[in-house]
């Protein structure tokens, strides 16, 4: 959906208004700045299932679409034409290149559905890749994020007697 331009449509007129408040924010104006390489994602969560925006130590907002960048990047370091160097897929060197702790990255990696995140790639022959995904992935990533876990609730430790 473009920003620049309202919609006719009621229901996409509202998400289209949420959308241009959260992107008053500076921290999100900062995250979708032009000149910025990674692409982003934004999720409007009518539902309110998700829970806040995940913010960083610098008090930044956590892209979403984080956990499926870093499936992507591991593709790319894998191309024996990438120009990257081997040591791209450690947590490090990919905290680094999506501003995220590297403990963050392990999490992420360490999540019960980060086996179940698939993104497809396909080589562009010039040493990049070409990646798409679909709603459930994106979901999933987001959950990765945030933390959630899918399944049942795990039930509350009962309450010891004093």
């Amino acid at each position: 959906m473009r920003l620049d331009s309202e919609p006719d449509e009621h229901l996409l007129w509202l998400i289209w208004y949420a959308f241009r408040l959260h992107l008053e924010e500076p921290a999100a104006d900062k995250m979708l700045a032009e000149d910025q390489d990674t692409p982003t994602g934004l999720m409007v969560d009518l539902s309110g299932e998700m829970g806040p925006q995940p913010k960083n130590k610098q008090n930044q907002p956590i892209n979403l679409a984080g956990p499926l960048l870093v499936k992507v990047f591991d593709v790319l370091t894998g191309l024996p034409n990438n120009q990257i160097p081997a040591p791209a897929r450690t947590n490090t060197r990919l905290g680094r290149t999506f501003n995220v702790d590297p403990d963050v990255i392990a999490r992420w990696r360490q999540h019960p559905e980060w086996e179940q995140l698939h993104v497809t790639t396909k080589p562009n022959g010039k040493g990049g890749v070409q990646f798409t995904f679909d709603l459930d992935a994106l979901l999933r990533s987001a959950r990765i994020v945030v933390g959630k876990k899918r399944g049942p609730r795990a039930k509350p430790p009962p309450e010891k007697p004093f």
